[in-house]
């Protein structure tokens, strides 16, 4: 419903139309790789990276990929609520390309919000992060961490 496409194409694609199914977010964070002498000093005894964890938490997806890993978390509201998260501001990737002279100070403090909850996420469900890396463990911005709102569509 709501792509940059679909906005550019409407005389090809109609008006897009998009309905409120119930109040859905995810969370995306991607992680760089860990070392495996890293991953021994973090406590992975083997220096091995734990498996995939597809549906093992409700709401919670662990994937490991060639160059990073993806952390992917659906809080509920009150969980959002609980950690500073404004549901109604939520982060986005579009938002994330934005120049930084198009970014404002809001931002950046939830950024750092979603950060400091994916850190915490992350040590819950023994997901290796090396805090101690470039950007605290996650890949460059725009990509680090992102929100997204799946309430439309």
């Amino acid at each position: 419903g709501n792509s940059r496409v679909r906005k550019t194409q409407v005389e090809w694609l109609g008006e897009p139309k998009t309905r409120v199914y119930k109040r859905m977010f995810g969370i995306v964070s991607n992680l760089r790789k860990c070392s495996r002498s890293r991953l021994k000093e973090l406590g992975f005894e083997r220096g091995l990276e734990p498996e995939d964890r597809a549906g093992l938490q409700t709401g919670v997806y662990f994937y490991k990929a060639s160059f990073h890993n993806y952390l992917i978390v659906h809080p509920s509201k009150a969980e959002m609520d609980a950690n500073g998260i404004p549901w109604k501001a939520i982060y986005s990737f579009d938002k994330g390309r934005q120049t930084n002279t198009e970014k404002d100070d809001d931002q950046d403090k939830l950024k750092t919000t979603l950060k400091k909850f994916m850190m915490r996420k992350a040590k819950e469900l023994g997901i290796p992060l090396d805090e101690q890396a470039e950007n605290g463990g996650f890949v460059e911005a725009p990509n680090d961490v992102m929100g997204f709102d799946f309430s439309q569509f």
